[in-house]
């Protein structure tokens, strides 16, 4: 008669206690981090609060900042006498009155490498030139809804000029703009902009952990990988961030994808990255570039709306939802993926969906038990989840309920997916109190 090995009998034991101990492992091992307890997205208004204002002028700048931007940004140009001035293009026309002031100085140029284009250039005008035109009231003919009277003659602020009106209440968010082409014409644009910030002994980087968040006073930015290289040379105390794609020649497309090289040679000579909104698909691409020690601030959220050509906030878009909605949403959808910031022409939305992000997550309902007829057939699931996502929050549910995201199209509430519940009133979820169907038990336990 054999005798069978005791560990024969000990295997299936021993193999269930390794498998107890592993799934144990996974459910302690630390989930990302939620929304509430990450650093704060820094709030970065692109060209100022361009959406209510006219973009680079006074107005915008000082908009921005009472909205609550962390850094507020200038485009930079340079102008015939050597001047650096804020404005985005080149060209001049789109945003001033130029062609009226100057008809007969129009040359053909091609600043932006996209072939010549004849227009009223920047370069060959001189500041005091520039300081006649009117660079507020293109805005009032655009966006009449939005329109002010005191918009009409504002001018172009110089970078002297943006960095007094800014002064210590917000932080400069810096675009060297078109450096080739104005190396081209024998300005030395990166050279000018060291040489600004040294004058105003603007505190590098180094020394940035006086302020409270330890943010730096200055960013430079460039679409340029060689200008951002040049900077590193003239005053390498200055954090750099490569926009991207990049637009030295032969690198558009091949830096147009989030790919892992693409963020260790970024790291190689810059503190972040400012990508395309639309190369960050998920939130791995996010963790490639902060895998490389990166900064990412993506741009630009503005949603539907141009530069040129705003709407109300109140519009209703083809989904069915408000412009503001969709901003929103957009935002906090790119929020969660754990970018460090993002440039925005609607500086006080960005402001709005962060702290929504940030607030520990409060319930609006929670189920004490799981009815029956909780499917993505209930025809008020999507009230629901639009509810949730409007408010931010969390919609709590029994842990024996295991919801598929299938079940419905919308997600997206506050750090949660927003699932399709049953809940026969509706209302249920616009006052505190008991809700008002009560066949299962559920409550309202809001803390705001």
């Amino acid at each position: 008669m054999s005798v069978l090995p005791e560990f024969d009998f000990m295997k299936p034991f021993l193999f269930l206690t390794i498998l107890l101990l592993f799934v144990h492992g996974l459910r302690s091992r630390p989930q990302d981090q939620p929304a509430h307890s990450r650093p704060r997205p820094i709030l970065i208004a692109h060209r100022g609060a361009s959406a209510y204002a006219p973009e680079h002028t006074k107005a915008a700048y000082e908009l921005a900042i009472k909205q609550g931007a962390d850094y507020v940004e200038q485009d930079v140009q340079m102008t015939k006498d050597g001047v650096l001035i804020c404005s985005h293009d080149a060209e001049l026309s789109r945003t001033t009155n130029i062609e009226q002031i100057f008809p007969d100085r129009a040359v053909v140029r091609n600043a932006d490498a996209k072939g010549p284009k004849k227009g009223w250039y920047a370069v060959d005008f001189t500041l005091a030139e520039i300081k006649r035109l009117d660079a507020g009231s293109w805005f009032n003919e655009a966006n009449p809804f939005a329109a002010r009277k005191d918009y009409e003659g504002l001018t172009i602020p110089s970078l002297e000029e943006a960095i007094a009106i800014i002064g210590k209440r917000a932080r400069l968010y810096i675009e060297m703009k078109y450096v080739p082409f104005y190396e081209s014409v024998g300005k030395d644009m990166v050279g000018a902009l060291a040489k600004a910030l040294k004058s105003h002994r603007l505190e590098p980087a180094a020394l940035a952990g006086k302020n409270a968040e330890g943010l730096p006073p200055v960013l430079i930015q460039s679409f340029s990988k060689a200008s951002l290289l040049k900077l590193k040379e003239l005053a390498p105390n200055y954090p750099r961030i490569q926009l991207l794609p990049m637009e030295d020649p032969g690198r558009e497309k091949q830096t147009a994808k989030v790919t892992e090289e693409l963020a260790r040679e970024v790291a190689a000579y810059a503190q972040g990255a400012g990508p395309a909104k639309e190369m960050l698909r998920t939130a791995d691409d996010v963790r490639t570039f902060h895998r490389a020690g990166l900064k990412i601030h993506p741009f630009t959220f503005r949603g539907s709306t141009t530069a040129s050509a705003r709407r109300s906030l109140t519009e209703l878009e083809k989904n069915g939802r408000s412009l503001r909605d969709n901003l929103l949403d957009e935002m906090r959808r790119y929020q969660q993926m754990g970018i460090d910031g993002g440039f925005t022409d609607y500086p006080d939305l960005w402001k709005e969906s962060v702290h929504r992000q940030l607030q520990p997550p409060s319930t609006i309902c929670s189920l004490r038990s799981s009815p029956p007829e909780l499917s993505a057939e209930n025809s008020l699931h999507q009230t629901v989840a639009r509810k949730c996502m409007q408010s931010g929050r969390w919609i709590n549910l029994p842990p024996r309920f295991q919801p598929s995201t299938s079940n419905i199209s919308v997600t997206g509430c506050g750090i949660i997916p927003a699932f399709a519940l049953h809940f026969p009133q509706a209302d249920s979820f616009q006052a505190p109190g008991q809700c008002r169907h009560t066949r299962y038990a559920h409550s309202i336990e809001r803390s705001l």
